[in-house]
């Protein structure tokens, strides 16, 4: 049997717990800025592609500001989305980031949020992905927001709020998302 080894690309960042995502092969570059290209397909044609980083345990709350700017003419800012999980839960974002079990339900209480049929399925009704990746915090993951596909379908296009722009990656790193949330619009 031949041994596979994975070469970090980052060696400040650990590799996530066994199980957790399908590694990039080692031929495959993990992710990197995203370059356009016309023939990729975007859910949205214009799409911003950069945005504020997030701060400290912020990913989520981040990334539905972004939504909210992008497909919803910036109505909503990331204190409203504080806020709300706030009262969900009497906990504030920036000391605790989100629980996984309150993503979905404070997620639709801002957005249309239909049953999903997937990720590029999303993307080709024009719909975004909120999912995760991971995360360099043990015990924990990175909510990215997943906002089109190469040409080649190898790769998907995100916005990593931690980084601020947007970014591809092989198709297999966002596998062991612990949630995949199709976003269609606003509320």
């Amino acid at each position: 049997q031949e041994a596979v080894i994975y070469v970090r690309q980052n060696p400040d960042r650990p590799f996530p717990p066994q199980g957790q995502i399908n590694p990039p092969s080692p031929r495959e570059p993990g992710p990197r800025p995203y370059i356009k290209n016309s023939e990729d397909k975007l859910a949205k044609k214009n799409i911003k592609r950069t945005m504020s980083k997030q701060l400290q345990n912020t990913c989520v709350t981040s990334i539905m500001e972004y939504i909210s700017n992008e497909y919803c003419g910036g109505g909503r800012n990331e204190g409203d989305f504080w806020l709300a999980y706030m009262q969900m839960t009497g906990k504030w974002v920036s000391n605790y980031g989100i629980e996984s079990k309150y993503i979905r339900k404070l997620v639709s209480n801002f957005f249309d949020t239909p049953s999903y049929p997937g990720i590029q399925a999303s993307i080709d009704k024009k719909w975004v992905v909120m999912t995760t990746i991971p995360s360099k915090i043990k015990n924990s993951v990175h909510n990215v927001l997943i906002v089109g596909y190469t040409s080649d379908r190898k790769r998907y296009i995100y916005m990593d709020p931690e980084v601020g722009y947007l970014q591809d990656a092989p198709v297999s790193m966002f596998s062991g998302g612990k949630y995949y949330i199709s976003i269609s619009g606003c509320k």
